[in-house]
This record gives C-alpha cells, sequence and structure tokens, in this order.
C-alpha cells in the first residue's frame, strides 16, 4: 500500500474544519455553521481515507456508485444536522 493518493490532505481538512468549528468565536457567532463544520470533519474522517486508497489504487471500491450515493448521504445528514430547526 502507499499511504494512499492525497497523503495527509485529508486529514488536514477534517483538522481545519473541527479548528474552525471548534473556535469559540466561531461557535458564538454563528453557532449552525460550527455546528455543520464538526459534522462534515467527522464525516470526512470517515470518508476520505476510502475514497483516497481508491484513486490511489490500495484498495479498490467495488460499487462506486454505491460508495458516492453513501458519501453524499452522509455529507447531507451532516449539514441538515447541524442545522437549528427551531428558528
Amino acid at each position: 500500500m502507499s499511504g494512499g493518493h492525497w497523503g495527509s490532505d485529508p486529514y488536514l481538512i477534517q483538522q481545519g474544519l473541527e479548528n474552525i468549528g471548534e473556535d469559540e468565536y466561531t461557535k458564538e457567532s454563528f453557532p449552525e455553521l460550527a455546528n455543520i463544520l464538526m459534522e462534515l470533519a467527522s464525516v470526512f474522517y470517515e470518508i476520505l481515507p476510502t475514497l483516497d486508497y481508491d484513486v490511489s489504487s490500495d484498495e479498490l471500491i467495488k460499487n462506486k456508485k454505491a460508495y458516492q450515493e453513501y458519501a453524499i448521504k452522509l455529507l447531507s445528514k451532516a449539514i441538515e444536522g447541524g442545522k437549528d430547526d427551531g428558528r
């Protein structure tokens, strides 16, 4: 295994989202956005390594269409789940 195609980039994306989402100013001023960023960080942590290994041919995703649908569903849930429905 080569360690993926994008190296540490997926983890940098996750860390960046967490840094912004955990920031006190962001949480106080933009609480829904902070929640969404934290949810997205969690989803990216789950989906990007698998995608990375597929791109590098280290570990192929057998059903790409199903994986894409799964990833999009997780991302959509993260965005919707981070919103405050009590507006």
